[in-house]
């Protein structure tokens, strides 16, 4: 939809797409909300500084040595990047249990917003990942990435 945010991994020379995710503010639809609700039996967060990270996706070739661990560490340090840049404190997610400790090498703060439960076959669990005012320097010290990694693009490349 016109609310969905998406960061996107290249290749070096810009051509072929290596790995994104899929932002959604939590104030729109959502699929926390509209698909995996019995999931966070409280209720999941909303608000203006909370937004769903989904459809992690990464490319299954290794052209030019990047590996998917560091897809995903660039990933995460762009998720960083785009909280700051918008005011966001907190990111919500579904996943599978078994992933948690990967989202904590990175140097997230993972809450659970439930316990894990099967979904269709899947055992999977609610998740909130704060964002604070160390998250950032904290997971460039951790990866070892000192520069920034995110660079926004137009919005909207319509031909006018």
């Amino acid at each position: 939809n016109d609310f969905a945010v998406y960061l996107i991994a290249r290749s070096d020379c810009g051509r072929r797409h290596e790995g994104s995710v899929r932002l959604l503010p939590s104030t729109r639809p959502h699929m926390l909300e509209a698909v995996f609700g019995t999931l966070c039996p409280g209720g999941g967060p909303e608000g203006e500084d909370v937004w769903e990270i989904s459809r992690l996706i990464t490319s299954p070739w290794d052209s030019n040595g990047t590996s998917v661990l560091k897809l995903h560490r660039l990933l995460a340090l762009a998720l960083v990047e785009f909280a700051g840049m918008n005011g966001i404190s907190r990111y919500t997610l579904v996943t599978e249990p078994h992933r948690v400790p990967a989202l904590l090498s990175v140097g997230w703060k993972v809450i659970p917003l439930g316990l894990p439960m099967q979904f269709h076959g899947e055992l999977l669990q609610a998740l909130q990942i704060e964002v604070g005012p160390g998250t950032l320097e904290g997971m460039r010290a951790r990866t070892r990435i000192a520069e920034p990694v995110l660079r926004v693009a137009p919005r909207d490349r319509k031909a006018a």
